[in-house]
């Protein structure tokens, strides 16, 4: 089980801490304040991220948010598969609304420079911690890709956003992207808060493998403005 999950930094910028890190300074000389994991012995790197990624909490499993161009992820140890034929990047990914351990594919971050690990041992799947830490129970019973949607006629659905941090109460939105009321939206699970519903928009294409992507295909919608089906 990974440790550190969901540390936040407490002084601003982030990158601070990232490069106080990369620079190989001990923790004393860094504000207590920010607890940061214990420095593992093996090297990390901080990457710069370019392109639209998804991000997991284990490698092919739920979505819980996305990654964009310019983002920092602070990558450890090898590439793992999923067992879909991709592999995947554990790090310390941060960016507006996401500051927290996570994978996204592999090639989508660039390096930039050294760095000390600042996440515990790699998250694997583990259905009811995800349950526990990312949801309020409700999950899709169907398929991995989601299970049909209805729109309800509240007002103030065209909007989703590729970011809430689903683990946090309440939830914040951001990276919004434009929802038309034509577009079908398959449901994965709702938010910690209960306010959240992670969806996938089949007529946006994948972000991975897919470079020239200018929003994401996974995304958070306001739970009352959607109907979920089994």
């Amino acid at each position: 089980m990974a440790v550190s999950k969901h540390r936040r930094a407490f002084v601003s910028p982030r990158r601070l801490t990232v490069l106080a890190l990369a620079g190989g300074l001990g923790l004393a000389a860094l504000p207590v304040a920010l607890a940061l994991p214990a420095a593992s012995a093996r090297a990390g790197e901080v990457e710069t991220v370019n392109e639209i990624a998804t991000i997991s909490y284990a490698p092919n499993s739920y979505i819980i948010g996305n990654a964009y161009s310019g983002w920092t992820d602070v990558i450890q140890g090898p590439a793992e598969g999923g067992g879909n034929g991709l592999s995947y990047r554990w790090g310390y990914l941060y960016g507006p609304r996401f500051d927290s351990c996570a994978w996204i594919g592999s090639g989508q971050s660039s390096d930039d420079e050294p760095a000390n690990d600042m996440c515990g041992t790699p998250q694997q799947q583990d259905t009811a911690y995800f349950e526990a830490t990312y949801t309020n129970g409700t999950i899709s019973p169907g398929v991995s890709d989601g299970s049909p949607t209805t729109r309800t006629g509240a007002t103030d659905c065209g909007t989703g956003y590729g970011n809430v941090e689903p683990w946090e109460v309440p939830a914040t939105p951001g990276s919004p992207r434009a929802v038309a009321s034509t577009d079908t939206l398959l449901w994965r699970y709702v938010t910690k808060d209960g306010n959240w519903v992670m969806v996938r928009d089949t007529d946006t294409p994948a972000t991975q493998g897919n470079p020239g992507a200018t929003v994401p295909n996974w995304f958070f919608m306001p739970r009352d403005c959607l109907n979920l089906e089994d």
